[in-house]
């Protein structure tokens, strides 16, 4: 709202003063008295009270909260469709983070009100992320897009188009090289390592024989993993449906 200075100040910003003997205070104009009140009521009424007592202002803006929370462009913004990698667990999601639902690929029923926020999406975004519409048991389903892929991995997220689109696991080359054999002064570089697996003498010179073996893995703390991945930390993948 704007701000009403007292009368005769000198700037649009001055305060006010209290009154002090042999010194008048502040002529106070009617609109600093009235439009702060209207402002309130107004609020008051924007939430569907009837303006009465001094607790209103406060349960006014308790309820538009949870309106705008629930009126699909929910806190901070977010609208239906949106996803995000929340730090809670998905049990924890219904209780911390109303409206937002894990991203595993859950069917709903369509007629339900996640499933008629997933459907409200345009026909591209549904087809881009594998949204379908499945009859099961007689009644009409609607899945959330999963963050999985089909074994259970999570998948990593990065800019790319088209959007939606699965690139299945990949690593850069890792090499190795060997000059002549150990025994011979030779050297092993990279992913490359050497294993004595016969020795014996031919000729009088004792002759080893050793095994060469590729092993990116070795470049790596964890060497056993199924796939390729950076140090990270894990975080339940989410969407907001506002419902």
């Amino acid at each position: 709202m704007k701000y009403y200075p007292p009368f005769r100040a000198t700037n649009d910003n001055e305060s006010f003063v209290n009154a002090r003997p042999g010194q008048k205070g502040s002529a106070v104009p009617a609109g600093a008295i009235e439009w702060p009140q209207r402002e309130i009521v107004r609020v008051i009424e924007k939430a569907g009270l009837t303006p009465a007592d001094e607790l209103q202002l406060f349960q006014a803006i308790e309820i538009l909260i949870q309106e705008a929370m629930s009126s699909g462009s929910g806190s901070g913004g977010w609208e239906v469709g949106d996803f995000d990698l929340l730090s809670f667990p998905p049990e924890l999601l219904p209780e911390y983070k109303p409206g937002w639902y894990h991203r595993n690929g859950a069917r709903y029923l369509l007629d339900s009100d996640q499933g008629q926020a997933l459907y409200s999406l345009p026909k591209s975004w549904r087809q881009a992320h594998n949204v379908t519409i499945v009859e099961m048991g007689g009644l009409l389903t609607i899945n959330v897009p999963t963050a999985y892929y089909p074994d259970g991995r999570g998948m990593f997220e990065r800019p790319g188009t088209p959007v939606g689109r699965t690139v299945d696991d990949t690593m850069r080359p890792i090499t190795g090289t060997t000059h002549g054999t150990p025994a011979q002064g030779g050297s092993l570089s990279g992913a490359i390592t050497s294993t004595i697996i016969s020795g014996g003498a031919g000729s009088g010179t004792a002759l080893l024989l050793h095994q060469y073996t590729l092993n990116s893995g070795r470049l790596s703390p964890n060497h056993n993993g199924t796939e390729t991945a950076g140090l990270h930390v894990c975080l339940t993948p989410a969407i907001f449906l506002g419902v």
